[in-house]
Order: C-alpha cells, then sequence, then structure tokens
C-alpha cells in the first residue's frame, strides 16, 4: 500500500470512528463551555463528525467546519471544570475562522484520545497541548 492509500484508508477510518454511528461519535457525554461569558457548561447529547465528513457536529444542527479550523488545543492530562461530567475530564478547544473558540471537556480518556488522534488526521493543522509531560 502506497502513502496515498494509507493517507486514505487512515483518514477513511477516522472518519468512521467519528461519524454518528462510530464508535467514538455521539455515545459519550462531552460538555462545551457557554460562549455567553459566564463560564457556565452545557452537557451535550452527542458530538460526532457529520456523514459528509465536513462538520465537527457539537447539535444536531450547530457544528464548526473543519475546512475552517486553525488550531486545536489539547489537554490530555485531567481537568475539573464540568461537575455533571464527574471528576476526571479531558480538555479539547478546537478554535476556527469565524467564530469563538469551541471548548469541549470529556470524561471518557479512550473517547479523548480517538477525538484527538482522528482529529489530527482529519483537520492538518497546528495542535498545542496544554500542559507540557
Amino acid at each position: 500500500m502506497g502513502d496515498a492509500a494509507r493517507g486514505e484508508f487512515v483518514r477513511r477510518k477516522a472518519l468512521e470512528s467519528l461519524a454518528p454511528t462510530g464508535k467514538w461519535g455521539c455515545s459519550t457525554p462531552w460538555a462545551k463551555r457557554n460562549s455567553t461569558g459566564f463560564g457556565g457548561w452545557q452537557v451535550l447529547d452527542s458530538v460526532c463528525v457529520s456523514p459528509d465528513g465536513t462538520m465537527l457536529m457539537y447539535k444536531p444542527e450547530k457544528g464548526v467546519a473543519l475546512d475552517k479550523v486553525t488550531l486545536v488545543d489539547v489537554d490530555d492530562q485531567p481537568v475539573l471544570t464540568c461537575s455533571e461530567l464527574g471528576l476526571r475530564q479531558y480538555q479539547m478547544i478546537v478554535h476556527a475562522e469565524g467564530r469563538d473558540p469551541l471548548v469541549l471537556n470529556c470524561a471518557d480518556r479512550r473517547c479523548f484520545d480517538a477525538w484527538t488522534f482522528s482529529l489530527r488526521v482529519l483537520v492538518p493543522v497546528s495542535y498545542t497541548h496544554l500542559r507540557a509531560h
């Protein structure tokens, strides 16, 4: 398998895993920081990549276009910010053109790792770790 074919295979598997019916799409609770500036959190029913692979969806009618993403900050050390998710949470901040950063927390480490890996495949932009190891 050549590099191009391998790259397409990995991209297809990443899309499948984050799709609404995929292993990590819509199956794990996430929380989204409210963009009102008051610091509240909203527990989400689903976070997934749209079926056509163009949007990171955090509500059925709301999402971030993957081609507009400019940076993703990843905090893979447990943080505590949304009490509804429990004590151990991992945070991903998606920066995109024309919108405030999308701050998402997940309490499932395997789900979080799958998301951060798959987004690196789907969105070839800079990734920063908020805490150095």
